[in-house]
């Protein structure tokens, strides 16, 4: 029966326990950071302990802990192509990003059950409806006073009616903003 060759593997990088070893942890604390993602791997399984070591430093909870905090916990493990490092930096800038926005949309959702936020169309809508009954109200004043005016000679006289009309339109629209459900 013929030999069957060997494949040899070629590993990128340390196994969990090299890296601990390089690190200074223990083997069980590099699964940890892998199970949660904070561990840097090559696409052969392997760590990167460098990338690692950034990451996990980027990771420390600024409060002063010891334990490293992450900042998405559902992250899943970052795979590093063969001779190449991630830059953690743009990592971290990403996932500030997306904490903020995050953040934001919360804010958002709050503000809308609130009633303190609406849909711009519909404020469109409401406000089209204001504007539209308070230009009907102000074109309809030359139709009512035109008779009353008719003989008037006496501009205190028509000045007087004009107001009264204009101020009857204006009263016909809201006071406050109108509510936009």
């Amino acid at each position: 029966m013929p030999r069957r060759k060997s494949t040899k593997w070629v590993r990128h990088g340390a196994t969990e326990t090299d890296a601990g070893r390089q690190l200074g942890v223990s083997k069980n604390t590099v699964a940890q950071w892998k199970k949660k993602g904070w561990a840097v791997m090559f696409d052969d399984g392997s760590l990167d302990v460098e990338s690692t070591a950034r990451r996990v430093e980027k990771m420390r909870d600024p409060r002063g802990t010891k334990r490293p905090r992450l900042l998405d916990p559902v992250a899943p493990p970052v795979v590093a192509p063969p001779g190449a490092t991630l830059d953690e930096d743009d990592l971290l800038a990403a996932r500030t990003r997306k904490e903020r926005a995050l953040a934001d949309k919360g804010e958002l959702d709050v503000l809308r059950l609130r009633g303190e936020l609406v849909q711009v169309e519909e404020a469109r809508r409401v406000y089209v409806s204001v504007i539209t009954a308070a230009r009907v109200a102000v074109e309809a004043v030359p139709a009512r006073v035109a008779p009353q005016i008719l003989g008037l000679t006496s501009v205190v006289d028509v000045r007087r009616i004009l107001q009264v009309e204009i101020a009857s339109a204006l009263r016909s629209l809201p006071n406050d903003a109108p509510r936009v459900d």
